[in-house]
């Protein structure tokens, strides 16, 4: 009886190799995009809430003291009113009490310095109105507090508390920039990051030095 050999075919070491290097080439050339997609993705998010965050605070004010065009905005008493609606902590990196903020093309925005932090990690600041009204005020918040990258249209954002026409009409709570409420340029990002869902800023570095660009967007 005739026996039949039946041949395996099998992968050579060499064409073993040249496959994991091409796997190795690929995952080197898409890990990266993908993580700056999911890092841009996490920060717009961030974006998002804190305009809610912002948003709901006042609303709550606004129930118990009035409409806020009515406000000594940058007051201790304000200030107390706000710490009363939200998840207020203490601050939970005692070392760092402030700090730098950033340009998105790295020169300084400024400093940093918290008027209280919340349970969801982030560091509020108040300040007077930017927008030439004696009436509101700002709010700028750091979503993630002191972590990095501490830079004004990735993780620190804008909000006005009043509207460029400084009518008690027309108040309310606007992302800095859009050009129709408010027209500070500086904070710009932050009405483009939470109009348009995305930072070309975060995924295209080196392209601008500040948040100018988005102005009115």
């Amino acid at each position: 009886m005739k026996t039949t050999t039946k041949k395996l075919n099998a992968f050579t070491l060499a064409e073993t190799l040249i496959t994991l290097m091409v796997i190795g080439v690929i995952a080197v050339i898409t890990i990266p995009t993908l993580k700056d997609h999911s890092d841009e993705v996490k920060y717009v998010t961030a974006a998002k809430k804190a305009y809610s965050s912002v948003s709901n605070a006042t609303n709550a004010v606004e129930v118990k003291h009035t409409d806020s065009y009515f406000w000594d905005f940058t007051s201790a008493k304000t200030l107390k009113w706000y710490k009363e609606v939200v998840n207020e902590i203490p601050n939970p990196i005692p070392s760092k009490s402030t700090w730098t903020m950033s340009e998105i093309g790295g020169g300084s925005a400024g400093t940093f310095t918290p008027s209280f932090w919340t349970g969801d990690g982030m560091a509020w600041m108040f300040q007077s109105a930017s927008n030439g009204c004696t009436k509101g005020g700002d709010i700028i918040v750091d979503t993630n507090g002191a972590q990095q990258p501490n830079t004004v249209g990735i993780d620190i954002h804008g909000f006005v508390v009043g509207h460029k026409s400084c009518k008690a009409s027309d108040f309310g709570v606007f992302a800095m920039g859009d050009g129709v409420n408010d027209e500070n340029s500086t904070y710009a990002c932050t009405s483009y990051a939470i109009t348009q869902g995305k930072m070309p800023w975060f995924r295209e570095i080196g392209t601008y030095t500040n948040c100018s660009s988005f102005a009115g967007s």
